[in-house]
């Protein structure tokens, strides 16, 4: 797990700006974040995106289904795959329910059982906002969801966010560049170094077609696949 303020820290540090471990005081803080979900858009522009672990609490309300996403009755950005699930009666009582394929789902004949909580859930990452399916319909509980979405924005400095294997030795470096860019002074070649390799390993790790670029001060561009 890391914050916004750990990356903004360690690229501050990593660009010279700062001593290994010095705190940043609160302007310098709110300013990095402001570069950090700056080169955050650019690289969604550019279709940079990647997936983060986001917990999503849904109250069951005795319907079939309920969106999520930026314009869905639970507002936030659209789940990519829901990995569990749980639901929370009044009392706080925590009940497990299955997460269904497609498949499992359309195998079961009746869908409009209704009482009691739900045991089993289908979630479609539809256009705009997902849509999970319960089954049985039920009122009065919590469904909470663990699930992937991606991140276009980091919301605070000190959200905990899990990041994919490889993106926090991409982002330092890529931030440490944008950081020395913004302040109008030179990136440190180490620093342009650690950058490009790590944008080769996300492109190593991430196989499935779709090109991005980032371009680093010094003008250098780099070239990542991702499939989101």
């Amino acid at each position: 797990m890391t914050t916004a303020l750990t990356l903004i820290t360690d690229a501050m540090s990593q660009a010279g700006l700062t001593e290994a471990g010095q705190s940043l005081p609160a302007e310098e803080s709110a300013y990095g974040l402001r570069v950090l979900n700056r080169m955050m858009g650019k690289w969604s522009q550019m279709r940079l995106l990647f997936p983060v672990l986001t917990e999503y609490s849904v109250p069951l309300t005795g319907a079939a289904s309920y969106t999520i996403g930026p314009t869905g009755g639970v507002v936030g950005a659209r789940p990519l795959k829901v990995n569990h699930a749980t639901a929370i009666d009044a009392n706080g009582l925590e009940y497990e329910v299955l997460v269904r394929n497609r498949e499992q789902w359309d195998a079961i004949a009746d869908k409009s059982l209704t009482g009691g909580p739900p045991v089993q859930i289908w979630y479609a990452a539809e256009n705009t906002d997902g849509r999970v399916y319960v089954y049985p319909k039920a009122d009065g509980y919590t469904l909470k969801l663990d699930a992937q979405a991606l991140l276009a924005s980091f919301p605070s400095l000190a959200t905990d966010l899990e990041l994919p294997e490889g993106y926090e030795a991409a982002i330092v470096p890529c931030l440490a560049d944008e950081l020395c860019s913004s302040y109008g002074v030179q990136t440190p070649a180490d620093v342009l170094r650690r950058a490009a390799g790590g944008v080769r390993a996300i492109k190593r790790i991430n196989h499935e077609p779709l090109t991005v670029t980032h371009e680093l001060a010094d003008g250098t561009t780099f070239m990542i696949e991702r499939g989101y």
